[in-house]
């Protein structure tokens, strides 16, 4: 009889807790409907697998499947590791996308490629599943997984004005002690062009990270014992030539994105392309790379005058050097070529801002005693990279 009644007693047990979880599933899932973007970026130490070299007292407690059912919905998970030992990624649930973007850590920040690359998977994961969350992890998930959350907050928040020091202090907020690299919190300032507060100070080193405690300096080498790869540089160093591309490498998923946009943009402002009322034409290769008729230079001479007049041309000077289209976004800030090759150029740009936003700013700025920068929507430019040669 006691056996019975503690079976019951067990049974009823697992069904409440049973309940209880599917209520805490459901909860997740409304509460994720309302989640802004800002917290849906999640950062988080590298997780322990069922391995061998896993201390005996980890093992069988931090795989990746028994969190499945505690995770909230994931859409991509970013693994910043410069390494594979730590776990496999078949161990990645099904239906979460695995990336790998490595960065070799110690004293070097992300290079901007790898920015571009993550942060573009994170938009083009909210543009996809806008419900969903994304996972972004390194070693310990402080350093470069701050850095790459706050270049992303940087660009997906630029609507709301979204400054350097907020990203990095909402990071830390969320994973405390945040980024504790001094020259990393410096670069994130430099990178974006903004002057760092006296008022933002660098974390002191956890305690728990002492000088026998692995940490980024071990993904130097891979699991097979090779040297890591060396860090990509998006921007051309030392002199620069006419010929030579300006600006940082995107994805190439990123450039046919743009391409499409500015496509989209331009047939939309064209009366003979694109009629009143009519939805803006979808870019269709056919088999050839899209040009801009902007960025191929013309004289002005009495035969070309012929020309503007029969034909639209959106820049009509010519010039030395490579022409590009700058286009001016929220997101960021862009050159594109006439073989519609692009690159992104690091800019301060002043923030897009919906209509009853801009009039409460509008409003603000009337009364503020100093001048602010006034919001303004995507738009492209025409124009030329210049060089100054200096001859001694």
């Amino acid at each position: 009889m006691l056996a019975h009644n503690k079976l019951l007693a067990f049974t009823a047990n697992k069904h409440a807790q049973t309940q209880q979880q599917q209520q805490q599933q459901q909860q997740q899932q409304q509460q994720q409907q309302q989640t802004p973007i800002a917290r849906r970026g999640h950062g988080a130490c590298c997780p322990l697998g069922n391995g061998t070299w896993v201390p005996p007292w980890a093992v069988g407690r931090h795989d990746l499947q028994s969190q499945g059912p505690f995770t909230p919905q994931l859409a991509i998970l970013i693994d910043l590791t410069n390494s594979s030992r730590y776990y496999s990624p078949a161990e990645v649930p099904g239906g979460v996308a695995y990336i790998k973007v490595p960065c070799v850590g110690r004293d070097a920040s992300p290079d901007p490629l790898a920015v571009n690359q993550v942060c573009w998977e994170v938009n083009k994961a909210l543009m996809s599943y806008p419900n969903t969350y994304f996972l972004i992890h390194c070693t310990h998930g402080f350093n470069r997984t701050g850095y790459m959350i706050t270049c992303a907050m940087m660009r997906l928040l630029a609507p709301t004005g979204m400054c350097v020091e907020r990203a990095v202090r909402r990071f830390a907020q969320q994973r405390p002690p945040g980024i504790y690299k001094h020259e990393y919190i410096e670069d994130l300032f430099r990178y974006h062009h903004e002057v760092r507060p006296a008022a933002t100070l660098t974390p002191p080193v956890p305690a728990w990270k002492g000088p026998d405690t692995p940490g980024e300096d071990d993904d130097g080498a891979d699991a097979d014992g090779g040297a890591a790869p060396a860090q990509r540089k998006g921007q051309q160093e030392g002199h620069m030539s006419h010929d030579d591309k300006f600006g940082e490498v995107i994805p190439d998923e990123e450039r046919e994105w743009l391409a499409h946009q500015v496509y989209d943009a331009i047939m939309m402002q064209d009366p003979q392309t694109c009629p009143p009322g009519a939805k803006p034409p979808s870019l269709q290769y056919q088999g050839q790379a899209p040009q801009f008729a902007g960025s191929q230079p013309v004289s002005l001479d009495r035969e070309k005058l012929e020309y503007i007049k029969a034909k639209r041309y959106w820049v009509t000077w010519k010039a030395d050097g490579t022409r590009y289209l700058l286009l001016l976004s929220s997101w960021g800030a862009y050159l594109i070529d006439r073989s519609c090759d692009t690159r992104r150029v690091q800019m301060r740009f002043p923030t897009c801002l919906s209509e009853e936003r801009a009039a409460a700013f509008a409003r603000a700025r009337s009364k503020a005693k100093r001048a602010e920068e006034v919001p303004l929507f995507p738009v492209g430019v025409g124009g030329s990279k210049g060089l100054c040669e200096v001859w001694g």
